[in-house]
């Protein structure tokens, strides 16, 4: 697979200049007579060419053309050239080919290396370099820009053109030193390569720092530069030097791919291949968990997280059985925890006592960045689960604890919200679930009050006639003998309500769900329903001395807008919904603030 080309902020310019250009170009080609005969290499290498007459008005390209004969030159060209029948040929102005001749328009994809000014018929891809680009509209073209070349030649050498780092690798006569592609010169320019680690040897400290790669399972250690270049998956693992891999082809020759003892993304790296060096048992005795990767018995092991059984035998330096917990035991060694207690018992490490594994640890987790027994794991330690983490919440894309979220951020589980509840349907912690939402627990998880715990969703409150087993699922929150949800007297102003008809005043507040009086022009049977105090021979509200406030003076909770009237204030106070945050009942449109502090639907006792 060919790697995407990277430009530099300049040749990014130029190259989007010449693509655009080229298609400017091609658009305003009408017919194939317009066009010239491609220039083509026959099989000495030499070049024969054609050319129409160009237009004296028409600017010329200077320089002679040789076009490259490529194979599969959709991947072999640069922008601004294009295909015929596998040929790549570079369009010229005035002249061919145009766009109807063209198989593709080529579109950048990778670099070939040119050896002596040509490209030989034994390199992987053949064919003549081109050496610059001809000016257009005046605007003459940087002279490397459209230069193609061949696989052959690779690594380049000190000052040959190129345009990533990619092109440029550390030649075998000067191995001390690695070359770098000068966004300045766009040449291949010497700089000292770092001091690297063999793979499967063990880590030095990193000079600079900036070099290292931190020890994923012994806190606080760093690797210097491993043989293996970063972005193939180098990594420092256990104290040595190792790279990622999916299969053996993709290690180098000797290693294998295999897991790695006590590495618990479980992912495999490569290892020596047996009777090669001290690292050979990694590559024959491992066995996979699942979550973490481990030797087998008596496989050589250094510390107790490389070993299954949880015990590495300090004199043998074997993986061995222990003493599990409450079996007799002489000294800590013994003991599957390494603490054997005063009564002669294998006994489990208390917090902040060393450990290696969480098997150690009465708590069952080992701090690994600090080696000490902990109760849970701080923020940033690795994590499966969100009860291993002291927040609660393990993060699943870093595999790490972190603080709990806030609502409206991003959740997968309850147990990352700060509030315990995730809305799987927006994938956002929320305060509590809106109706037909799954993962509640209990009716007070639910923004209706109601929880149907055998689909665990949560559902709206029921009207008068729905079917009910406890008065909590009704709107009226009265279930009557005969199992339905009844209609009581009607509701005053400023209570729960689920419909109009629950209101005295027939006004039941979509948006607070409270009983309201109604305003002007509304129906009305009494001048009682009404705001204005005043009910018309119409049959509705009629302007009287009040409307309702938002903010205003008032003496009961019917004079608001909100239906909520501060009783010390005797001002209209906006009350909080349903599923917000309160701190008093009389702050929210439900009148009631549940013990969390969320605005709920009242409860029958």
């Amino acid at each position: 697979m060919v790697p995407p080309m990277r430009l530099n902020p300049g040749e990014s310019m130029k190259h989007f200049f010449l693509v655009g250009l080229t298609l400017l170009l091609v658009s305003a080609c009408s017919s194939k007579e317009d066009k010239r005969d491609a220039a083509l290499l026959d099989a000495d290498g030499d070049t024969a060419s054609t050319a129409d007459q160009r237009d004296s008005t028409t600017p010329t390209d200077t320089r002679d053309q040789q076009e490259p004969e490529v194979d599969n030159c959709h991947t072999d060209c640069f922008g601004g050239v294009g295909c015929t029948n596998g040929i790549v040929t570079e369009y010229v102005w005035g002249a061919g080919p145009c766009y109807g001749d063209w198989d593709e328009i080529c579109a950048g994809a990778t670099l070939l290396t040119c050896t002596s000014g040509a490209c030989g018929p034994s390199d992987p891809r053949y064919g003549s370099c081109l050496e610059g680009f001809s000016s257009y509209f005046g605007v003459q073209a940087p002279e490397n820009l459209l230069r193609l070349y061949c696989e052959e030649g690779r690594p380049k050498a000190e000052g040959d053109a190129c345009l990533t780092d990619q092109d440029c690798r550390p030649s075998a006569q000067d191995p001390a030193l690695r070359l770098i592609c000068d966004d300045a010169t766009s040449t291949c320019t010497p700089v000292p390569r770092p001091v690297l680690d063999s793979l499967g040897t063990h880590c030095g400290v990193a000079v600079p720092p900036t070099d290292a790669y931190s020890d994923q399972l012994v806190g606080g250690e760093t690797c210097e530069l491993c043989i293996i270049h970063q972005g193939a998956g180098e990594a420092c693992i256990s104290q040595a030097c190792t790279a990622r891999c999916e299969f053996d082809e993709d290690c180098p020759d000797g290693f294998i791919c295999t897991c790695w003892p006590g590495d618990e993304q479980i992912e495999q790296v490569c290892v020596k291949r047996p009777d090669e060096n001290r690292w050979s048992w990694r590559a024959t005795t491992l066995s996979c968990s699942t979550v973490s990767c481990c030797g087998a018995l008596d496989t050589h092991c250094e510390r107790d997280l490389e070993c299954c059984s949880g015990h590495c035998d300090n004199s043998s330096n074997l993986c061995t059985h222990c003493s599990p917990n409450k079996t007799a035991c002489s000294n800590d060694l013994e003991c599957c925890s390494r603490y054997c207690d005063p009564s002669g018992q294998c006994a489990p490490q208390l917090d902040g006592s060393p450990c290696e594994i969480n098997e150690h640890c009465a708590s069952e987790y080992c701090d690994l960045s600090t080696h000490t027994c902990s109760s849970c794991k701080a923020e940033g330690g690795k994590c499966w689960f969100g009860d291993e983490c002291c927040s609660g919440n393990c993060d699943r894309v870093k595999r790490a604890c972190g603080a709990c979220s806030p609502n409206d951020q991003t959740c997968y589980v309850g147990t990352e919200c700060c509030s315990g509840l995730c809305n799987l349907q927006t994938q956002r912690c929320a305060a509590c679930l809106p109706s037909a939402v799954v993962g509640c627990g209990t009716d007070s998880d639910c923004c209706s009050g109601v929880c149907d715990l055998q689909t665990t969703r949560c559902a709206p409150c029921k009207s008068a006639g729905g079917t009910c087993t406890s008065g909590s699922e009704c709107c009226s929150e009265s279930c009557d003998a005969d199992g339905t949800c009844d209609t009581l007297a009607c509701n005053d102003y400023g209570t729960y309500c689920g419909q109009n008809s629950e209101c005295c005043s027939n006004v039941c507040n979509p948006a607070s769900h409270l009983c309201t009086l109604s305003s002007d022009g509304q129906n009305c049977t009494s001048n009682g329903e009404c705001i204005s105090g005043s009910c018309d021979l119409t049959g509705r509200c009629g302007t009287g001395m009040y409307a309702c406030s938002s903010s205003g003076a008032c003496s009961s909770d019917g004079y608001c807008c909100s239906g909520v009237c501060d009783s010390h204030t005797q001002t209209c106070l906006a009350c909080a919904p349903e599923g917000t945050a309160c701190s008093t009942d009389a702050s929210c449109c439900t009148g009631r603030c549940s013990p969390a502090g969320i605005c709920t639907v009242p409860q029958c006792n």
